[in-house]
């Protein structure tokens, strides 16, 4: 599963005075939920979990990393690091500008991630994002892989919003040389539908490709979740009833693999 971590500048947002609003070197509140969080997937036999700072203040125009989101990542690496059920997605969508420029933030982004790990290991999977097109190609790091930490445990991220015709590209031909995961598919509604995203997963599966389907909510469209009229505070104690495309993962997962 992938956990994605989001955080602001300051309390105030969109004309909204958040509660939580700084990252896990800030709120120590924060940082103690994740790690409850964390403790808790830990116990469920056979899952992992992603930690993507999927959103920071810190992040450059491209969603890139920069020295000033090295702190953030140091602290999760630090406080996860006997946790080997915990991997770590640098970002979530580059976009934008050069693959040189994408690759040299992943690698400056592993480099602070694997500062806090013991130097004999374990050291943990860290997710890097496509080179283009919002983390969809893979292409660059064939030739050109991530080097920090001796390139160890590295896996390669797609966004694979696609239609079937575009697989090969995406996510096929790169798992012949490269450990590559599926970060997110799923019916958008404008280049995959939900009898392709179902297509998918055998297709993945095939060639050993791992994949995160999106979302695990009824507000961040596609939904595996129904949404709710009337609820508030986030949906806290709304009853969980799958969706389509929710019920679609639910039955491929019950499948042996």
């Amino acid at each position: 599963m992938r956990f994605d971590l989001t955080s602001y500048a300051s309390a105030n947002y969109n004309g909204m005075t958040l509660q939580q609003w700084g990252d896990v070197t800030q709120d120590a509140s924060y940082l103690a939920d994740l790690q409850k969080i964390m403790t808790h997937i830990g116990t469920k036999p056979g899952v992992y979990v992603m930690i993507t700072l999927f959103s920071h203040p810190s992040f450059d125009a491209y969603e890139l990393p920069t020295s000033a989101t090295l702190p953030v990542y140091k602290k999760l690496s630090d406080t996860f690091k006997g946790s080997p059920h915990v991997l770590y997605g640098v970002t979530n969508e580059p976009h934008g500008t050069t693959d040189a420029a994408v690759l040299a933030a992943m690698n400056t982004a592993v480099d602070a991630i694997r500062s806090m790990e013991p130097a004999a290991g374990p050291h943990h999977i860290i997710a890097v994002q496509g080179t283009q097109n919002y983390s969809r190609d893979l292409t660059y790091y064939l030739t050109h892989p991530v080097t920090a930490g001796g390139g160890i445990n590295i896996v390669y991220e797609t966004h694979a919003y696609n239609p079937p015709n575009e697989w090969q590209s995406l996510f096929i031909d790169p798992a012949k040389t490269l450990p590559v995961i599926i970060g997110e598919f799923g019916p958008d509604g404008t280049y995959m539908t939900l009898t392709t995203a179902k297509q998918l997963m055998p297709q993945a599966e095939t060639i050993e490709v791992p994949y995160i389907g999106w979302s695990f909510s009824p507000e961040c469209a596609p939904g595996m979740l129904k949404s709710v009229d009337n609820v508030t505070d986030c949906g806290v104690s709304m009853a969980l009833t799958p969706s389509d495309w929710g019920n679609a993962i639910v039955a491929q997962l019950a499948k042996p693999w």
